[in-house]
């Protein structure tokens, strides 16, 4: 493994802090990972030994704390991480800022589009249909 990739997962490391987005590290260590091909060694099998080095603190603690053979696949540790650190909490919060978004006051159509994007991709259970989130931009 090259240091380098070792070094910029390091440099993104997931703590498990109430304010940190576990959303927005796996998606920054997925491309982070994306960048590195071995020849036939599956994509997934790079995720799964590289990730114990993107975290810190208490998210590694939780890692280490888990059984041995747990995480046997890369969905394995998505679903896990998110259950542990994307709490309810911040679920209803992230789909109360769905639900009641609306384009500010001089902020162009264009861009009120992508932050209301943003806002559905922190949030990716949010459990609204593409018509339901297209009637919500509407009405905002």
């Amino acid at each position: 493994m090259k240091p380098t990739l070792l070094n910029l997962i390091q440099n993104n490391q997931f703590a498990g802090l109430d304010y940190e987005d576990p959303y927005l590290h796996l998606h920054t260590f997925i491309e982070l990972c994306g960048t590195v091909k071995i020849h036939q060694v599956p994509e997934e099998v790079i995720r799964m030994k590289l990730f114990p080095f993107s975290l810190l603190g208490k998210a590694k603690l939780w890692l280490n704390a888990l059984p041995h053979q747990s995480l046997t696949r890369w969905s394995d540790i998505e679903i896990k991480l998110l259950a542990r650190f994307f709490l309810l909490a911040k679920i209803n919060q992230a789909k109360s800022e769905i639900v009641t978004f609306s384009q500010k006051q001089d902020e162009l159509l264009s861009e009120a589009w992508e932050r209301y994007k943003s806002l559905l991709r922190r949030c990716p259970s949010h459990g609204f249909d593409d018509l339901t989130q297209v009637n919500i931009f509407l009405g905002g």
